[in-house]
Parts: C-alpha cells; structure tokens; sequence
C-alpha cells in the first residue's frame, strides 16, 4: 500500500523449473491494485519476461493481474525477438520519458519482447521494420520491451543517453 512505483524486471511468473523466483498470485493483485489507485508500474523485457522464451525458462505473465496492469498485450506464446532493432523510431518524442534525449545516436535497440499496445497505449519507442512498441505507457504504467541483463541490450547500454532514459522514465513513475 506504500509503494508509488514498482519496477519488475526477469521475474518468472511461470513454472520457474530454471530456479528463478515466481511471483505468488495475492502479490501480483495486491500490485494491481495499487497501479489501478496511482502507483506507477514498469516491467522490462527479457527471456523471463512478459511470456518470454520458453515453458520452463520464461515470464508467463500472459493473463495475470500484472498483464492486465500494464499498457500493452501479452501473447500467449513465444515473444522474443532476439534480432532486435537497429533504428527505433520516435513516436512521441515530447513525452516526459523520451524527451531531450538524442535518439538519432542509438545505434542499437537490441532484443526485445514481442507485445502489442493497448487500444488505450501510448507507443512513445517502436520497431519501424517489425511494427511493434519498445515503449509502450498508459497512465504510470510503462511497458519497457527491451532487456537489461547485458545480452539483447549491449549495444542500447552503451548509449550516452541510457543513464537519462532510465532517470525520466524512474521520475515519471512517481511524479
């Protein structure tokens, strides 16, 4: 209940046979809830997140209070795109996340996870070629497709500008 923000990075809400911690159902809805009374939420991409990679190694997140909470749709099935993207596009560059930050230097999005916006999510960041979100909001809740563990993401880390994004994006969450 005293929580303004939560962050959910490569947290197996599946079968966790490959030993990583699940997240218990009551703590998911607890979350919801709080997200639905103003609490921001952010979860980040990778092969334990959002339905991720595979049955026993993977998010599963797909029909849950925590997918329900979030700006963007979560497959039923495989959602990795390991290829990533090498131009992401900029599709409201004034938003408070994204604004001032100079994406024409990215060389690199990396990997991601496959979702789709919600018919009421704002794609902020998307993949031109595939046509999916990076970046997805809706509310305080953000939807951040890409990883953070230093796979998908090596390139987009190394980015001047990475440090800045993540700042913006913590800020928004608790503005």
């Amino acid at each position: 209940q005293s929580y303004d923000a939560f962050i959910i990075g490569e947290l197996v809400g599946g079968a966790g046979f490959n030993g990583a911690i699940m997240m218990e159902m009551d703590l998911q809805e607890a979350i919801a809830k709080r997200v639905a009374e103003g609490a921001g939420l952010a979860m980040i991409g990778g092969w334990c997140s959002y339905q991720g990679g595979m049955a026993d190694w993977s998010g599963q997140w797909h029909g849950t209070p925590i997918d329900d909470a979030l700006p963007v749709a979560i497959s039923d099935d495989w959602d990795t795109n390991d290829d990533g993207c090498n131009e992401p596009r900029i599709e409201n560059g004034d938003h408070p996340i994204v604004a001032g930050l100079d994406w024409a230097s990215v060389e690199r999005f990396g990997g991601y996870n496959k979702v789709t916006a919600d018919e009421d999510g704002e794609v902020l960041v998307s993949d031109p070629a595939a046509g999916l979100p990076l970046i997805t909001v809706r509310g305080k809740s953000v939807a951040y497709a890409g990883g953070l563990a230093g796979g998908w993401d090596s390139d987009f880390i190394t980015w001047a500008d990475f440090g800045t994004m993540w700042l913006q994006l913590a800020r928004y969450l608790v503005d």
